[in-house]
């Protein structure tokens, strides 16, 4: 059997395994149809009058949408995480624009390119973005939630506008190493609630040299978060008003402060290198003696973001024979977390 029929069957029966444990009804989203999936795309989902809220869409593993997609039904979209090496199949993307118009929607564990808010009560977790936009359109986002994330930027509508109020981000690794660009890490929100995230700012260009880590906030609550600037250590809020808490975060900028000093910075790769080291000024930092950042507080970030509750293979096995005309195929099985 190849390679390639393997990687299918163990798909199919990973697949089979999420399918079981939901008890809404589930369906495959694959652009390749010779893997005979439900859907095309996320699309071709929601014109479909099959689909309906409460619906779980589970991405292939290998899946990769290049057109822009839209959610406008109250569904979960489930990927396959990013990042890990150690994984026997390849991961999921959506590499077009992502839209989110349907309130209580979710998406857990992909990879996604631009991400907009256009509905209220959304929810992304475990997923590896580059930008949100909440309130997009001058659609309303309030209460959306963006947990255990990696990304670049999150861009609400204004320091006192309610259309994107109340977003709670928590336990995020939002990296606004734009170089020449001049990305904002967290820029216009009101009432927002970052917590246990770490935040980087690195913008470089003269022209942008006054970005801060932290730009036009207003009734905000910010806790247990790790701020870096790499421009200047002074530079982490700029224009932000009425803090309802603003406590036990560390600031600095990393000649103040080097990444090497908070964490395992030449151990890992990408999200691997920001855990904690055994000396980090963040252990203990939080008002409970517990630490503070990404893996810390009631969200952990999980390492590649690999989906909540959900089984993945770890190996695969297929005898180099059939016996009585069977194949005999082997896997090992992980639940998220175990």
């Amino acid at each position: 059997m190849k390679t390639k029929n393997l990687k299918q069957l163990v798909a199919l029966a990973l697949l089979a395994l999420m399918a079981t444990a939901a008890q809404a009804r589930s369906w495959r989203i694959n652009h390749n149809t010779m893997q005979n999936p439900d859907f095309a795309d996320i699309n071709a989902a929601m014109a479909s009058a099959s689909v309906a809220d409460g619906d779980t869409l589970y991405l292939d593993p290998g899946c990769s949408l290049t057109a822009d997609q839209t959610i406008s039904k109250q569904v979960t979209v489930v990927g396959c995480g990013y990042f890990r090496t150690d994984l026997a199949y390849p991961f999921a993307s959506i590499l077009g624009k992502l839209y989110i118009t349907a309130p209580f929607a979710k998406v857990e564990s992909a990879i996604l390119n631009n991400v907009y808010i256009r509905a209220e009560n959304v929810t992304v977790q475990r997923c590896y973005a580059l930008d949100f936009y909440l309130a997009d359109n001058s659609a309303p986002s309030a209460n959306a939630n963006i947990r255990q994330c990696y990304c670049r930027c999150i861009y609400g509508k204004g320091k006192s506008d309610a259309l994107s109020a109340y977003c709670s981000i928590e336990n995020c690794m939002i990296l606004a190493d734009g170089g020449n660009d001049g990305f904002y890490a967290v820029i216009n929100l009101y009432y927002p609630t970052i917590r246990n995230c770490y935040i980087y700012e690195n913008c470089q260009t003269t022209g942008y040299s006054n970005i801060y880590a932290l730009t036009n906030l207003s009734y905000y609550t910010i806790v247990n978060c790790i701020i870096l600037n790499g421009k200047k250590s002074s530079y982490i809020l700029n224009g932000c008003s009425n803090a309802v808490t603003n406590a036990y975060n560390i600031t600095s900028n990393t000649d103040g402060m080097s990444r090497t000093a908070l964490f395992l910075w030449s151990e890992g790769n990408n999200d691997e290198r920001y855990q904690l080291n055994e000396t980090s000024p963040a252990r203990g930092y939080a008002a409970d003696g517990s630490d503070i950042g990404p893996f810390a507080g009631n969200y952990p970030y999980v390492l590649g973001g690999l989906p909540m509750g959900h089984p993945y293979y770890t190996k695969a096995q297929i005898s180099p024979r059939s016996d009585d005309d069977k194949v005999k195929v082997s896997l090992q099985i992980k639940m998220q977390d175990e």
